[in-house]
């Protein structure tokens, strides 16, 4: 990095699953350590990242964000007290210049690091709070990924967007398709925004049209709220015979991705996602609500093919139909694939999101960020 400077970097996630922000998680830490940062992550010592990060040969500190259960002002002031400890011993064992927290429960305790490193948050929420609007001026730089996730956070003024990506696979052929059973999959976590009921709506309405199709569900509950959806979603399959199997959480999503003629992503209000890029990178066409951060990842001139606007299953379904027949009738649908996945290898690959986060760290260690 020449003149800008050499920090070691203290990554705190509360996560306890690998879902799609831990996996672009472990792609920051390994992309930044090629350009001259030194990755520390701060983790539940059981997680599933912490785990892969000893694996990988990298320094890992044992800390659950999601410890503190009580809404008691004595146990958050202890809880704000071992962090803080936990801060200084990663300054003076590990010489930690930048705390970058990669999840809420990370966040609720960030500002309150010492002021002797750089306090930088990385948001994925749809969402802001009361609360994360008292500390987002007290961190040293918010960091949104996309312009919506930045707006729907009250848009604080020490922050800069890095619009999300991941690390691209050699793109595979558009997927072809001339008949037989339509096999759709959707990979989200389990959890109330992510439209896991509007998609199993879809496929009764699809079926009920003499459509053959079938839905696979990757993904797993990530808490008991979770837990109580997906036993509503299992129970609501069975009693209405509804072609869908629960698959579980997979790790090598998008290899899976390309056996499936369509992805669905009928997330409400998604901050970004990447469902779609890693979709279109492997050549399957991806269908998504027309609301959130998929508006910032669909050129407007395929946003019409790939996006339906009312939330309901019915929508949904004839998304889809319309979709399917288009890779029945001819080539014109491959192509229209095809410029999908060249917008997506040009505007999402990880290597712009390390060169620019390099940049915002440097510039919020130099106290360049207003």
């Amino acid at each position: 990095m020449s003149d800008n400077p050499r920090a070691t970097i203290a990554f705190l996630t509360g996560a306890r699953i690998i879902g799609g922000a831990e996996i672009r998680l472990k792609s920051l830490m390994l992309g930044l350590a090629t350009r001259g940062f030194q990755p520390v992550l701060v983790a539940p010592a059981t997680s599933p990242i912490a785990v892969w990060a000893l694996n990988s040969g990298l320094t890992v500190v044992n800390f659950d964000f999601r410890s503190l259960k009580s809404g008691s002002i004595l146990e958050t002031l202890r809880y704000v007290l071992r962090f803080r400890r936990l801060v200084r011993k990663l300054q003076s064992d590990f010489g930690v210049d930048v705390a970058y927290s990669n999840s809420r429960h990370a966040f609720t305790v960030l500002a309150f690091a010492p002021r002797g490193v750089t306090r930088i948050a990385h948001h994925r929420d749809a969402h802001s709070s009361a609360f994360n609007r008292i500390l987002y001026p007290l961190v040293d730089l918010n960091i949104f990924i996309s312009k919506f996730n930045y707006r729907a956070s009250d848009a604080p003024k020490n922050a800069v967007i890095v619009v999300n990506a991941i690390d691209l696979v050699e793109p595979l052929p558009p997927k072809v398709y001339r008949g037989g059973k339509f096999r759709m999959a959707m990979f989200a976590r389990i959890t109330s925004y992510k439209g896991h009921l509007i998609a199993l709506d879809a496929v009764r309405e699809l079926v009920a049209r003499g459509v053959d199709c079938c839905l696979d569900v990757w993904g797993e509950p990530t808490d008991s709220y979770d837990e109580q959806l997906l036993e509503s979603l299992v129970a609501e399959v069975a009693k209405h015979k509804i072609p869908v199997n629960f698959r579980g959480f997979t790790e090598s999503a998008r290899e899976r991705m390309a056996d499936y003629d369509l992805l669905l992503n009928p997330s409400r209000n998604e901050p970004f996602g990447t469902v779609p890029i890693e979709g279109f990178n492997v050549g399957v066409p991806v269908v998504s609500h027309a609301s959130g951060g998929s508006l910032e990842i669909y050129p407007k001139e395929q946003a019409e093919c790939f996006l339906f606007d009312d939330y309901s299953g019915q929508s949904l379904a004839d998304k889809i139909d319309g979709i399917r027949l288009g890779m029945v009738e001819g080539d014109d649908f491959l192509a229209l694939v095809s410029r999908m996945q060249q917008h997506v290898v040009r505007n999402f690959s990880n290597t712009r999101v390390f060169g620019e986060i390099e940049q915002a760290i440097i510039q919020a260690m130099r106290g360049e960020v207003k």
